[in-house]
C-alpha cells in the first residue's frame, strides 16, 4: 500500500490541484451570478420595494416594472420634472449588495419643488413680495387643500417635522450681485413642469408691473 501510494502520489497531487483549479475557476465564473441571486434574496427578505415603486440607486432613478432572480428593470424617470425618459434600465441585483437603494414612492403623488429665477438688481420691487406670494398662491389654490392633507399624512407616517404645504418666496443675491428669487411649492409630481411655467409667467408679470410703478415713482 505504501509503495502504491508513493508511486501514485505525484499523480494524486496533480489531480487534487486540477480539481482545486476547476473549483476556483467555477467560483470566479459564477461570482456575478451568485451575487445577483444573493441580491435577489436580500430584496425579498428586506422588502425594500415592490413593483410600481419609484426607487433610486446610484445615479439611476425610475419606476420598478419587473424584478426577477437576476435583474431588476426600471422605467427611467428624469429627476427635474419627473417625467418618463422612455428608456428601460435593467439593473443586476448584485448592485443592491454594494449600493444603497432609496424608495422614493412617497414623492410619487406630491413633492416639494424648488426653482430659482435670477434677474438684474435694478429697481427690484422687494416691497411687493406679498403681491407675488398672492399670485403664486392663486396658481396653487386648486390643489392646495389636498396638498396640505397629503403633507400632514407624510409627516405622520415618517415621524419627521417637514415644512408645510403653503408656497414660499425667498429673495437672495448671488456672487455677481444679481437678485435670485427662489419659489418653493408642495405640488402634484405630474404637474411640476406646467406649474413651474405658470409661476414663471406670474413672476415676470408681477415684476414688470411693480418695476414699472417704481420707475414711474422715481421719475416723478
Amino acid at each position: 500500500m505504501l509503495t502504491i501510494i508513493a508511486l501514485w502520489l505525484p499523480q494524486i497531487q496533480h489531480f487534487i490541484l486540477s480539481v482545486t483549479a476547476i473549483a476556483v475557476a467555477m467560483v470566479i465564473a459564477t461570482k456575478e451570478l451568485i451575487l445577483c441571486i444573493t441580491g435577489a434574496v436580500l430584496l425579498r427578505t428586506s422588502r425594500a420595494f415592490s413593483i410600481g415603486d419609484w426607487i433610486s440607486i446610484g445615479d439611476r432613478f425610475g419606476e420598478v416594472i419587473e424584478c426577477n432572480v437576476l435583474t431588476t428593470s426600471i422605467q427611467e424617470i428624469e429627476s427635474k420634472y419627473y417625467t418618463s425618459t422612455g428608456r428601460t434600465v435593467t439593473l443586476p441585483n448584485s448592485m443592491f449588495l454594494s449600493q444603497s437603494v432609496v424608495n422614493q414612492n412617497f414623492i410619487r403623488r406630491y413633492r416639494f419643488h424648488r426653482f430659482a429665477i435670477t434677474i438684474e438688481p435694478d429697481a427690484f420691487p422687494m416691497d411687493a413680495q406679498e403681491k407675488l406670494l398672492k399670485r403664486i398662491e392663486s396658481v396653487t389654490e386648486p390643489f392646495l387643500e389636498t396638498a396640505r392633507r397629503y403633507n400632514a399624512m407624510l409627516e405622520k407616517r415618517t415621524g419627521i417635522d417637514i415644512p408645510d404645504a403653503n408656497p414660499s418666496v425667498d429673495f437672495s443675491t448671488n456672487e455677481i450681485a444679481k437678485i435670485v428669487t427662489t419659489i418653493c411649492i408642495f405640488c402634484p409630481t405630474d404637474e411640476i413642469a406646467m406649474l413651474e411655467k405658470s409661476m414663471m409667467r406670474e413672476f415676470f408679470e408681477w415684476y414688470r408691473n411693480n418695476r414699472g410703478q417704481l420707475n414711474h415713482t422715481d421719475a416723478t
